[in-house]
C-alpha cells in the first residue's frame, strides 16, 4: 500500500500568496518599464538643448572675440597713424626751428657795418651812454628799410638801391614774427592778454637761448642772437623788447647800474593797461622820454614766473638810460 502525504491547505495558501506577490511585482516592473523610455527620452532632449545652448554661447563668445580683435587692430592702426603724424609734425617743427636760428651773410655783414659806423665805445658814443641805448632800440626795431642806418650802410658799401639789404631785412622781420606767432615757437595769438604774450615770449627765450658774457660788449640784433642761440644781457634785452613790440606790447630797453656805479646791466621795460604781477615798476618815466604811465621792469633772462621770485635782483639796480622800441 502506497503512503501518500497530503499537502496542507495553509501551504497552498502561502504558495498562492507568493504567486500573487510575484505577479504584482511583474506588473509594477512592467509598468515602470513602459514609462521609463519617456523619462529617458526627456533627459536626452534636455542634454541636446544644453549642448546646443553651449555651442551657441561659444559661437557668440568667438564672435565677440573677433569683434574685439578687429577693434584692437583699428585702435593700433589709429595709434600708429597718430604716432607717425606726430613724428612727422615734430620733424617739420625741428626743420622750421632750424630756419629760425639762422642768419644770412648779407644780414650779418650789414649789422657789422652798422656797428662799425656807430663807433660804439668811442668818445662820440661811449659804452653805457644814452647813445648806445638808443642804438639798442634801433637794433630791436630791425633798423628798418629807409632809416638812416640803412643809408649809412649803402654809403659804406656802394650798394644804393640794390635791394640786397632790403631782402635780408624782410627775412629778419619774418624771422622775428615767426618767433612770436608760430605755434612751434612762442605761439602768441591775437586773443592773448599782455601777460600771456610776455610769458610765452620769455618761456621761448628761456628754453632756446643760453646766456653768454660778451667780452667785446657787442650789442646784437635779434636775428644775430637767434643765429648764435646765445647772448649777453644787451642781446637778450634787444631780442625780448623786439619780440614784445611785434606781439603788440609796448616796450623799451634800459641800461642800469648798481649803487656804486661799477657794474652795468641791461633789462627791458613794458607798459600795459593790465595790472601785471611783476616785481618792480616805475610809476612815471616821462622825464626820460617815455610815454606817461606805469612801466614794469623785466629781466629777459628769467621766465615770467621767476620775475616775482627774485625781488632783491631788481632792487639793486638804478635806471640810467632808456629808449623806447617802436610798436610794430
Amino acid at each position: 500500500m502506497t503512503n501518500t502525504r497530503k499537502i496542507p491547505g495553509w501551504a497552498w495558501a502561502v504558495s498562492g500568496l507568493l504567486v500573487g506577490v510575484a505577479g504584482a511585482w511583474i506588473v509594477v516592473e512592467y509598468t515602470v518599464a513602459i514609462n521609463q523610455p519617456a523619462n529617458g527620452g526627456q533627459s536626452i532632449a534636455v542634454q541636446q538643448q544644453n549642448q546646443v545652448a553651449a555651442e551657441q554661447e561659444q559661437a557668440q563668445a568667438q564672435q565677440q572675440a573677433s569683434q574685439q580683435e578687429i577693434a584692437n587692430l583699428k585702435t593700433e592702426n589709429q595709434q600708429a597713424q597718430t604716432t607717425e603724424a606726430d613724428q612727422q609734425a615734430e620733424l617739420v617743427k625741428q626743420q622750421e626751428l632750424a630756419q629760425l636760428f639762422t642768419i644770412g651773410n648779407t644780414l650779418q655783414d650789414y649789422y657789422n657795418k652798422i656797428r662799425a659806423a656807430q663807433n660804439l665805445g668811442s668818445a662820440s658814443c661811449p659804452y653805457g651812454s644814452q647813445c648806445e641805448v638808443n642804438f639798442w632800440a634801433q637794433l630791436a626795431n630791425n633798423v628798418n628799410s629807409g632809416t638812416s642806418y640803412e643809408l649809412t650802410y649803402n654809403s659804406l658799401t656802394g650798394q644804393q638801391n640794390s635791394g640786397t639789404y632790403s631782402d635780408a631785412a624782410m627775412t629778419a622781420e619774418k624771422q622775428l614774427e615767426t618767433l612770436v606767432f608760430a605755434p612751434y615757437a612762442a605761439g602768441v595769438t591775437s586773443t592773448d592778454s599782455d601777460a600771456v604774450k610776455i610769458k610765452k615770449i620769455l618761456d621761448f627765450i628761456d628754453a632756446n637761448l643760453t646766456y653768454e658774457r660778451d667780452m667785446q660788449e657787442t650789442p646784437r640784433a635779434p636775428a644775430e642772437t637767434l643765429g648764435l642761440k646765445s647772448g649777453d644781457c644787451k642781446s637778450y634785452s634787444i631780442l625780448a623788447s623786439a619780440a614784445f613790440s611785434v606781439a603788440g606790447v609796448h616796450s623799451a630797453v634800459m641800461q642800469v647800474e648798481n649803487a656804486s656805479g661799477t657794474v652795468g646791466h641791461a633789462m627791458v621795460l613794458v607798459q600795459s593797461s593790465e595790472t601785471l604781477p611783476l616785481a618792480e615798476y616805475y610809476s612815471d618815466l616821462t622825464s626820460m622820454g617815455l610815454p606817461a604811465g606805469r612801466w614794469w621792469v623785466i629781466e629777459p633772462q628769467y621766465t615770467y614766473e621767476e620775475q616775482q621770485q627774485h625781488p632783491d635782483w631788481f632792487a639793486q639796480w638804478k635806471l640810467e638810460h632808456v629808449a623806447q622800441v617802436a610798436l610794430r
